[in-house]
């Protein structure tokens, strides 16, 4: 008599690819539910997590309203005179704003032209730290910057260049004594 496959107890994991994850842990059908049970389980905490964010997609435009029915009571308190000046103040407001991005865009295509007339080629990153307001700010720093990145270079490559120069391994380690043992009949030419 064949023996009976033996059901493991609740809340085991499968085995094989029972669970459709692949043989992962973790993942799949942890509770060994059915496919109708797991796929109500999807669901619940699918309604749970669209109920969460529309609450706060509500509360989110019941703030909005909010303000704005203040402002809106707040504009009714005052004068014309008053919602003038206020007019004013936030037309300045946004044309001082918009005259500052477009003074950071010609900036940015200044900083790219110094370092560029310096040497270098700087990628966005660099440029970003260097733009600002004030152009002749900006023009300082890139060319305190590149003569400081300049003298670094400089420094590093004679830090790299100390000590002596590598041997010819042809010549037992001493180096070529003069040009003709660099003829081409000479045991040293390489």
């Amino acid at each position: 008599m064949p023996k009976e496959k033996e059901t493991p107890p609740k809340g085991t994991p499968p085995e094989g690819n029972e669970g459709g994850n692949g043989g992962k842990e973790g993942e799949g059908n942890p509770k060994n539910l059915t496919p109708e049970e797991h796929q109500a389980e999807l669901d619940r905490v699918a309604a749970k997590t669209r109920a969460e964010v529309e609450k706060k997609g509500e509360k989110t435009t019941k703030d909005a309203v909010k303000k704005a029915l203040e402002e809106e009571r707040r504009q009714a308190k005052l004068s014309e005179e008053e919602k003038e000046k206020e007019l004013g103040a936030k037309k300045e407001k946004e044309f001082k704003e918009r005259e500052n991005k477009v003074t950071l865009r010609e900036n940015r295509s200044a900083a790219i032209e110094k370092f560029t007339e310096l040497g270098l080629s700087p990628n966005k990153e660099v440029v970003d730290v260097f733009v600002g307001l004030d152009i002749e700010k900006q023009e300082a720093a890139i060319t305190s910057f590149v003569e400081l990145h300049n003298k670094s270079v400089k420094d590093g490559v004679a830090e790299a260049m100390k000590g002596d120069p590598p041997k010819d391994p042809n010549t037992n380690g001493s180096p070529p004594k003069g040009k003709d043992d660099l003829t081409p009949d000479s045991d040293n030419f390489i």
